[in-house]
């Protein structure tokens, strides 16, 4: 189970992760970034704390998953890369034409065909992994941008898979070379 609700205060080490789970027999499963931080976290307790390794001036993204067992990893939430986010914003009604801005570069126009009272698109480009900041701009027939706020982003896309490539050996013993598809 995942679990939502947790505090991160700072610490001069780094940063505190506090949460209080949902039972005293599940076993935590902390990740910072996609990447595994600890396995196993106090278990008989509710109320949980573990300094992770997130200064002050950073961003990242906090997964905590509450499972029964030791047996496996609570892996990430996401199970499908997210490269091509899903998009959508309300009509602004002066507005002739969107634009959408990644990274403070307009990426994409896109005129007013039929109003509609939200709009709703998937990202036309493959994001690169981190963070991104998206916007998306209204103009109106004088050339004049809406002020919105930039959204940031985390990217995360899945490893490529593995295949085998060659297997090799005698009487019970293989070598398996594996590499990218």
């Amino acid at each position: 189970m995942l679990n939502e609700t947790y505090k991160l205060t700072p610490n001069a080490n780094g940063t505190m992760l506090s949460w209080t789970s949902s039972a005293t027999d599940l076993v935590s499963f902390i990740s910072l970034d996609g990447d595994s931080v600890t396995t196993y976290y106090a278990p008989g307790t509710l109320e949980r704390e573990l300094l992770i390794p997130l200064s002050v001036d950073r961003c990242g993204k906090v997964e905590i998953h509450d499972l029964l067992t030791t047996e496996i990893d609570g892996g990430e939430i996401v199970a499908q890369p997210n490269t091509k986010p899903l998009l959508y914003w309300d009509d602004v009604a002066t507005a002739i034409e969107y634009r959408i801005y990644t990274n403070e570069v307009l990426t994409q126009s896109i005129p007013i065909v039929s109003r509609e009272t939200q709009y709703t698109m998937i990202y036309p480009e493959t994001l690169e992994k981190g963070w991104q900041s998206i916007r998306i701009e209204a103009v109106d027939i004088f050339g004049e941008e809406s002020t919105r706020i930039s959204w940031k982003y985390y990217v995360l896309d899945l490893p490529d898979p593995l295949k085998v490539t060659g297997v090799t050996g005698t009487a019970g013993v293989f070598t398996v070379t594996t590499g990218a598809v």
